[in-house]
């Protein structure tokens, strides 16, 4: 028999939990009668979980984690914690993990799509690198065009590999506020420097208007750097010619 002191524990839980004793669902928190039915407590397991491999965990009686899709709904995963308890019920939370999930399959595309993206500059390079190797006779013009074009994709694969490293400097850093000061205009003409080479080519004008009490801010430096030679860089390479 579990006391009012039980059912509140359980009700406090944010993600569904119930207490299940002899296949039966003896307590159950607001998420989970939400979740399975409002009269899922008193009632047999098997008729809110009709997912054989987590019943068998759930009613085996042992102790342990486990991953399983589409118990409430199809395709909705979830990790199921189970804990035996000394009376030999079993006690079982249950976490959506749909975001999480979500967020690692974004992380997986977003990799393979930037691994993608690095062949095309790369191959350029190559390709006008080789014929500087091997002719001769390359007026200064074309030189000077071969050079760009290589200067502007090195600086295109070192934007990818910048974002790469945001990527994992994020997942490492995830819960860590920064704490560096960071001058925001030093930023801002540290960017506009480094897409000279865009901007000489695309035939656009960068002004730069800041004020002059420009107050530091706390942020991540390489990480504002990009972000600002982002947005300027695609503004100069799409934006409307001025």
């Amino acid at each position: 028999d579990y006391g009012p002191g039980v059912r509140s524990l359980i009700e406090a839980l944010e993600e569904p939990a119930l207490i299940v004793e002899r296949a039966i669902v003896v307590l159950a928190n607001a998420s989970a009668r939400a979740l399975l039915g409002s009269r899922v407590e008193g009632r047999d397991i098997r008729f809110a979980i009709r997912h054989p491999q987590a019943l068998e965990h759930i009613l085996g009686g042992r102790s342990g984690d486990f991953e399983a899709t589409g118990i409430a709904e199809p395709g909705r995963p979830w990790r199921l914690t189970i804990r035996a308890l000394d009376d030999g019920s079993a006690f079982v939370r249950m976490f959506d993990t749909a975001d999480i999930v979500a967020a690692e399959r974004i992380r997986v595309d977003f990799v393979a799509n930037a691994s993608h993206e690095l062949r095309t500059p790369l191959s350029t390079i190559g390709g006008y690198a080789e014929t500087l190797a091997e002719e001769d006779d390359l007026s200064a013009q074309t030189l000077s065009s071969f050079c760009r074009i290589i200067l502007d994709e090195s600086r295109r694969m070192l934007r990818i590999i910048e974002d790469l490293m945001s990527l994992s400097r994020i997942e490492a850093d995830r819960f860590v506020a920064p704490a560096d000061r960071v001058s925001i205009a030093e930023v801002i003409q540290t960017s506009v420097a480094s897409v000279g080479g865009i901007r000489s080519t695309a035939q656009r004008h960068i002004q730069v208007d800041l004020p002059k009490d420009l107050p530091a801010v706390l942020g991540d430096q390489p990480q504002l750097v990009q972000l600002f030679d982002n947005v300027i860089s695609n503004a100069v390479r799409y934006g409307c010619d001025k």
